[in-house]
């Protein structure tokens, strides 16, 4: 995957993170899904968690409006996140505790 990332042009500002869009690209790679699938991902559902996964924090601006960052991750912090997210792993209590994190965070 992360060859592809590479030679596939889908990391062109080389700056070695992995932004929303970049991923959106890679995911457009048939070789990226087949080895992703290869794996246990669920691919269609990975899409789905885009907004999620690359969400960032949300900020109050001058204008009085709220925005919501996005971030972008290493290989290893990317790799990492999508393996966790195959569908044949269980919940475990540290999940459940990043989700109230994550919750809490938002509101």
């Amino acid at each position: 995957i992360n060859e592809l990332m590479h030679d596939g042009d889908a990391d062109r500002d080389m700056d070695g993170l992995i932004s929303k869009a970049q991923f959106v690209k890679l995911l457009g790679n048939k070789h990226a899904m087949t080895i992703l699938q290869d794996v246990g991902v669920d691919v269609v559902g990975l899409v789905d968690f885009a907004d999620t996964i690359f969400s960032g924090d949300v900020r109050h601006n001058d204008d009085n409006s709220w925005e919501v960052g996005e971030k972008k991750l290493t290989f290893a912090d990317f790799m990492g996140l999508v393996l966790d997210l195959r569908g044949g792993n269980t919940a475990t209590v540290r999940d459940v505790v990043n989700l109230r994190k994550h919750i809490d965070g938002r509101f």
